[in-house]
């Protein structure tokens, strides 16, 4: 295989790694981004624990804010949990295959990289057999 060959692989190799790698940052954003809202509606759920039956809630609307029904609210708070908590598994399990797909390319590269140094060792030894 030519030097052109072997470059235009290490370079198709490493940018697929990158490509990875920069996925599995944003991956890593997204999560911390649903575990925040996950401490801050868990936090508001238990809020609403303190609350007697007669409490008056309000909601925010824009810059206005409307009242809501205490039992709605728990409801709405409710499902915002269970979409974050479903979110959570969602996003853990696409860390878990850019992980696969990582180091499946980081073996790719350890493998051309291998390759190219066998290759130079090789031609070494045939110029100094000559």
């Amino acid at each position: 295989m030519s030097d052109r060959d072997w470059q235009k692989q290490m370079q198709d190799a490493t940018e697929a790694y990158n490509r990875f790698q920069k996925e599995l940052n944003k991956n890593l954003r997204a999560r911390q981004q649903l575990e925040t809202q996950l401490t801050e509606n868990t936090s508001v759920k238990e809020e609403f624990g303190y609350l007697d039956a007669s409490a008056k809630v309000f909601k925010q609307v824009g810059p206005v804010l409307v009242p809501q029904d205490l039992e709605e609210a728990k409801g709405n708070v409710q499902k915002r949990l269970d979409w974050i908590n479903s979110e959570l598994k969602r996003v853990d399990a696409a860390a878990k295959d850019l992980h696969k797909n990582l180091e499946k390319q980081k073996e790719v590269l350890m493998k051309l990289q291998k390759e190219v140094a066998d290759s130079q060792v090789n031609a070494l030894a045939a110029k100094h057999r000559k």
